[in-house]
């Protein structure tokens, strides 16, 4: 008899928001977490994809 191992996404519920430290790097103020939300990744990813589909004469190379 085959076991049944799978896992939806609905089983996984929501994600705790990640806590954001503020350091201090010189006179500016900085802050940092360790997971970016899978909402803002996809908004940073279609900002760059728009930049890049534009027609504007001059991208950046991080955002190429």
């Amino acid at each position: 008899m085959k076991e049944n191992n799978t896992v939806k996404l609905s089983m996984l519920g929501l994600l705790p928001k990640p806590a954001i430290k503020t350091i201090q790097v010189g006179d500016a103020e900085v802050e940092v977490t360790t997971f970016i939300p899978y909402e803002d990744v996809f908004d940073a990813i279609q900002w760059c994809v728009g930049y890049i589909a534009d027609d504007r004469p001059f991208v950046s190379e991080p955002v190429r």
